[in-house]
């Protein structure tokens, strides 16, 4: 999830409040990732940096 929508929400607390979030994988194992909105909307340079963000939030070590 980006950060605008979590500070929109009020909190990572508050996911559960989104209509069906609680039914999927990420929820029930508390692996909810949250990154900065200007990874997600403009593609640029640091792509990179997005992708490595994301990889280790699904592959932790």
């Amino acid at each position: 999830m980006n950060k605008h929508s979590i500070d929109q929400l009020g909190g990572l607390d508050k996911v559960n409040t989104i209509p069906g979030i609680t039914e999927t994988a990420a929820f029930k194992n508390n692996r909810i990732t949250i990154i900065d909105d200007s990874y997600l909307f403009g593609i640029g340079p640091r792509v990179d940096e997005a992708a490595k963000i994301l990889f280790q939030s699904f592959y932790p070590q």
